[in-house]
């Protein structure tokens, strides 16, 4: 079990081309473009360039690119949006809220857009260090207060995916996405999320390890 921990811990950073794992990030190059996907050498980031130039997408100046390190080691692949359309919140209570532009109570929208207009002078980059959760982004519908990386499960972003059902290489439940899609409501406006799991995510030995835990804990499977 030591060993397959071992693995997991170091599934956070990878070569996108030859799949080596590394346990320091600072070991492999970043694609001087993008800035996401991680390579041994030129050699690699060159083999690799006919899949990776689909999602190369340069952000040159935008102020979200300081932002864009998750906690799992990945990187965002798109940017920090302001939300500026209605929805709804759910809270863990079950109560629904009715939210309108930055994320905020529809009574309350046009006292904050004023304070974004006047105080902040409507730059963005100071209104998201105001108030992260009135912006997402748009690559993974995650708010921006939130660091705990893309929920993406998609084999298009240079680290794979972590979350238990990539590992056991299961799609999410239809109960279970039905639960995040009303959660994260909002956030995910217009934004489609694959369900199928990360292939580059599947760990035989973890797999059996979180189905088992996931049923002790009472989890969705």
């Amino acid at each position: 079990m030591a060993d397959a921990f071992d693995l997991e811990i170091r599934r956070d950073v990878f070569c996108s081309q030859c799949k080596k794992w590394s346990r320091d990030p600072a070991n492999l190059k970043r694609c001087s473009r993008c800035k996401a996907s991680l390579y041994c050498d030129a050699a690699c980031q060159k083999k690799h360039w006919s899949t990776h130039k689909v999602f190369c997408l340069p952000a040159p100046g935008h102020w979200s690119e300081k932002y864009r390190e998750c906690q799992d080691g990945s990187m965002h692949q798109g940017r920090l949006e302001l939300i500026t359309w209605e929805g709804v919140v759910t809270d863990y209570d079950g109560e629904v809220t009715r939210t309108g532009w930055a994320s905020a109570e529809l009574e309350d929208v046009d006292e904050l857009k004023q304070i974004f207009e006047t105080h902040f002078h409507s730059d963005e980059e100071q209104f998201y260090l105001y108030r992260r959760f009135a912006f997402r982004w748009n690559c993974c519908g995650v708010k921006g207060n939130r660091v705990a990386g893309c929920d993406h499960h998609s084999a298009r972003f240079p680290v794979p995916c972590t979350c238990d059902f990539c590992v056991m290489g299961r799609p999410v439940p239809d109960d279970l996405e039905a639960e995040n899609a009303a959660e994260h409501s909002v956030a995910r406006h217009g934004l489609t999320i694959p369900r199928t799991p990360d292939p580059r995510s599947f760990n035989r030995a973890m797999a059996a390890f979180t189905a088992a835990s996931r049923t002790t804990m009472g989890l969705g499977m």
